[in-house]
């Protein structure tokens, strides 16, 4: 990647230190925007997170003399995150969110992993292995146990809805991943996050005006005031960069297991703020995800490497 030193910023330790804080951060973020949502319009409030974001990113990279203009070549990349993770992915969790507990919502959002195996297979030319294809079923079996269809409310149409709107959130973030995955950069990728943010806030403010009118209703009181700050500062611009800082530092799989512990914090999180029971369904979906995310992306990985050295080290 062009524009990326390859020499770590961060000890290892100093590294493992900050993603845990982002972990910590992102996770106890579910039930705090959660809190946010209520009496608010999910992409109104949405549109303002993510406008206010691109203004953070704005500030942040013009105090470091980074803030730069968009090439021809970032372009593509620049619009596809924009629209598929700034705005689609954003707005579809927001709105998902509003309807459905922090628990649930943060175990579906966080299957994205297992989406972007097949979108890696398919578009990418990449070739999944037997632990990847494991991995991937042990995934849409958690996904069904979270479901039950049995014992799933089919008659509530905001519940229906708003699961759709999480799973979606999740394909359209994995879209975004398989973008950044197969782009060659010319800027860092921190210094396209404020063009990234405002093509998103653009989509979303459009999408927000054509469900929710003109005139949105935010409950402009301290604790809203509070949770927006909260989502724009250390779950958002800190929350981005801290996972950036870390991920030169700190071995790509060391950084996936990191991230797996997201929805984990964010289902403890949810029930000691806002007091919600995670059910025995509920946990075990969230270990068959998890166990097909690390699948997938960990031992996948791992077999991967040892399939391409195999040869070399026969020769």
């Amino acid at each position: 990647m062009s524009g990326i030193t390859t020499r770590p910023a961060l000890s290892q330790r100093g590294a493992a230190l900050l993603m845990c804080v982002v972990v910590l951060l992102l996770g106890v973020n579910w039930p705090i925007l959660k809190l946010g949502l209520r009496g608010a319009d999910p992409l109104w409030f949405a549109t303002l997170r993510m406008l206010l974001t691109a203004l953070g990113y704005i500030v942040l990279l013009g105090a470091q003399r980074r803030l730069a203009l968009p090439n021809r070549q970032d372009m593509p990349v620049l619009l596809g995150v924009g629209v598929f993770q700034m705005g689609l992915m954003v707005g579809l969790m927001t709105f998902g969110l509003k309807h459905i507990d922090a628990g649930r919502s943060v175990i579906l959002v966080y299957t994205t992993s297992l989406w972007v195996l097949p979108g890696a297979v398919l578009f990418l030319g990449e070739r999944a292995s037997r632990w990847q294809v494991a991995g991937l079923l042990a995934g849409m079996a958690g996904v069904i146990v979270l479901f039950n269809p049995l014992d799933f409310a089919w008659s509530d149409r905001a519940v229906v809805i708003g699961n759709a709107s999480l799973l979606l959130s999740a394909l359209s973030w994995s879209v975004a991943l398989l973008q950044v995955r197969g782009h060659r950069w010319r800027l860092d990728p921190l210094q396209l996050l404020p063009w990234q943010s405002l093509v998103g806030g653009a989509l979303l403010a459009t999408f927000a005006v054509w469900q929710e009118g003109t005139s949105p209703h935010l409950p402009w009181s301290p604790g809203f005031l509070l949770v927006l700050a909260y989502n724009v500062v250390p779950a958002g611009c800190f929350a981005l960069w801290g996972l950036m800082a870390a991920g030169r530092a700190l071995p790509a799989i060391t950084l996936s297991i990191g991230q797996l512990a997201t929805p984990v914090v964010g289902i403890a999180a949810a029930a000691v703020i806002l007091g919600e029971r995670p059910s025995i369904g509920k946990l075990a979906g969230l270990a068959c995800i998890l166990t097909g995310v690390a699948l997938a992306t960990l031992v996948g990985r791992r077999a991967g490497r040892a399939a391409r050295l195999a040869p070399a080290r026969g020769a």
